[in-house]
């Protein structure tokens, strides 16, 4: 009882204010609010724990020691990041290991045969929170939102889910398809604006991406581990750094980052995660698709980007539009997570 206490007391962190005051308890406002499965990670003593917060009920577990943990990470993230390199330069590659790995950090994770159901949220620690969570078998079929806090989760969800109007298509340089996909995203809708080559600059990308039903980014994407404000992404004139879309305001609702390791994050103060996907949802996003991967330029990739915005025009939540392409594309579509929310918060 004394270390599920501790744990407890730990998820203030995690979850934020919650919605509920500074002395109260969090997961008292989870109870009375929680819709679908709440999965929350918390780290004590080198020790990582779940919270599952669900139909009332408060589960607390320890999952196991940390470094282990983290060799399990390491290992499913560079088994991934070898295999789809190899798929972009056109290799065959069989998934079985990596499949296998990432069943063995699920097991882990989620022990038990705990079953997540048709939604549900996940709030990571920061040594986990990069994790392809996609890939695993107890979130493939499962419309998830990855949340840096229970906080954000409810402030995201409290925005309004209306279906996509205004809609922006960039491709940055550098990549044989990404034009391809840019405009295979923007035909998807009936009115939309693609910009390319010469014309997919840095301040052209600002002006047109603020306050954006959607903003798609197809471009090369660079993670800066020790000051994330620097991470970027590749446009045709140079990079956009974190600290320039933060300043984009209104950020677009839902944002796709079809883009190599655009959700990566890294806490240089040890408790906030900054990266490309915090700072558009600290910016007033949505939701926000990316990748902690590398993402193949091929044709599959263009595929699967048509299907996903296909998904989110016939009405479907950022969440699920995810879950729907991971049935059809489980290991490239596993490279995928939805931050912030995945649905509206009255659904």
């Amino acid at each position: 009882m004394a270390a599920q206490d501790r744990v407890r007391r730990l998820t203030r962190q995690a979850a934020g204010s919650a919605g509920v005051g500074d002395d109260a308890d969090p997961l008292a406002g989870l109870l009375d609010n929680a819709d679908c499965p709440v999965i929350m990670f918390v780290e004590s003593e080198q020790r990582l724990h779940s919270i599952c917060v669900e139909r009332g009920r408060v589960t607390v577990v320890e999952i196991g020691m940390l470094p282990e943990l983290q060799r399990l990470v390491s290992s499913l993230q560079a088994r991934f990041a070898m295999h789809l390199i190899a798929v972009g330069r056109g290799l065959d590659r069989d998934p079985a290991a990596l499949i296998a790995d990432a069943a063995l950090l699920d097991a882990a994770l989620f022990p038990n045969g705990m079953s997540l159901g048709d939604r549900a949220v996940v709030c990571p620690t920061g040594r986990i929170y990069d994790l392809p969570w996609g890939l695993l078998p107890s979130l493939s079929q499962t419309a998830f939102a990855l949340v840096p806090s229970i906080e954000s989760f409810h402030r995201c969800a409290s925005m309004a889910d209306a279906p996509p109007r205004s809609v922006l298509s960039i491709a940055g340089p550098g990549l044989d398809l990404a034009e391809d996909e840019a405009r295979a995203v923007g035909a998807a809708y009936e009115s939309s604006e693609v910009l390319h080559g010469g014309a997919a600059t840095v301040d052209s990308a600002k002006r047109h991406m603020r306050g954006v039903d959607v903003a798609h980014f197809v471009c090369h994407g660079r993670f800066v581990a020790g000051n994330p404000m620097f991470s970027s992404l590749g446009l045709a004139d140079g990079q956009m750094f974190v600290h320039e879309i933060e300043r984009v305001r209104p950020a677009p609702t839902v944002a796709v980052l079809s883009s190599c390791n655009a959700g990566l994050h890294s806490s240089p103060t040890g408790r906030q995660a900054l990266g490309l996907t915090t700072s558009l949802l600290a910016g007033g996003s949505r939701s926000v698709i990316a990748a902690t991967v590398p993402v193949p330029d091929t044709v599959s990739t263009v595929d699967l980007m048509r299907s996903l915005h296909s998904s989110l025009i016939s009405g479907h939540g950022v969440a699920a539009a995810l879950r729907d392409v991971r049935t059809v594309w489980p290991v490239l579509g596993g490279a995928f997570s939805c931050h912030g929310a995945g649905w509206a918060s009255s659904a």
